[in-house]
């Protein structure tokens, strides 16, 4: 986060449980949760909830993705960079994490 704050942005750290002791669907309400908090307080920190980027990387590119599909509006994140993601999930599904 210093790179960013350095630059004189806000960085926002999200946590998350870890598969497999999560299901993935646990996550992703988790991650979408963790963007709505943001959406919420972030003003109250000096931001704008309308300038939100996302940067992510294996799996939390894979969750921040999330954060642009399932809803019925457009997700207002203004841009991301998402790195080395896991975005093709079928080798994973006779692994451990099915189980």
């Amino acid at each position: 986060a210093d790179t960013v704050t350095s630059a004189g942005a806000i960085a926002v750290i999200v946590d998350y449980a870890l598969m497999p002791s999560v299901r993935m669907a646990t996550i992703v309400d988790q991650i979408r949760r963790a963007r709505q908090w943001i959406d919420d307080h972030i003003a109250s920190y000096g931001g704008d909830p309308d300038q939100l980027t996302v940067s992510g990387h294996s799996a939390g590119a894979h969750l921040a993705t999330m954060l642009f599909g399932g809803h019925s509006r457009p997700s207002g994140i203004k841009g991301a960079l998402l790195l080395s993601g896991i975005y093709d999930l079928r080798p994973l599904q006779e692994s451990f994490l099915a189980r």
